[in-house]
């Protein structure tokens, strides 16, 4: 919901980077249900720095990626796209991301540089962008309570 209120209001980095952090926490929770000890390791990452580097080690989206992608392909390979995306559209701030974001004015003694809010092209994509995380992320959600919700 988040995502979505900061696509309609212009804000497109902002929101893919909620999107990423949304995938993030659907394949941790994949992992926890996949991976016996897991989540044990996530519950005790504030007790001290060994813990939270078991945290860092066993807790890394590249590394949950392939086991999704193993037990759905279709979905995994939707995740990998989604989070890829998320990351190049602002995710992570880059260069690239954020100059695509701004308007830039040059004059012989300075170089401005401002945000491009409300661009409609950049809204009605990362609104559709939303709508397919959602569906990847209840995908997930279906994989671990296949037993019960679904």
């Amino acid at each position: 919901m988040t995502a979505a209120q900061l696509a309609f209001a212009g804000q497109i980095a902002e929101s893919y980077a909620i999107l990423r952090n949304s995938l993030e926490h659907a394949l941790y929770g994949f992992h926890i249900s996949r991976t016996p000890g897991a989540g044990r390791i996530w519950l005790d990452r504030s007790k001290n720095k060994e813990a939270r580097m078991a945290v860092g080690k066993t807790f890394n989206a590249n590394k949950i990626k392939p086991v999704l992608k193993e037990a759905d392909p279709a979905l995994g390979s939707e995740c990998v796209k989604l989070y890829e995306l998320c990351i190049d559209e602002g995710g992570h701030p880059n260069l690239n991301k954020f100059l695509t974001h701004s308007l830039q004015k040059n004059s012989d003694k300075e170089l401005i540089l401002s945000l491009a809010y409300l661009n409609p092209d950049q809204i009605e994509s990362c609104v559709g962008h939303v709508i397919e995380t959602g569906n990847c992320i209840i995908g997930i959600y279906r994989l671990m309570y296949k037993d019960w919700m679904w």
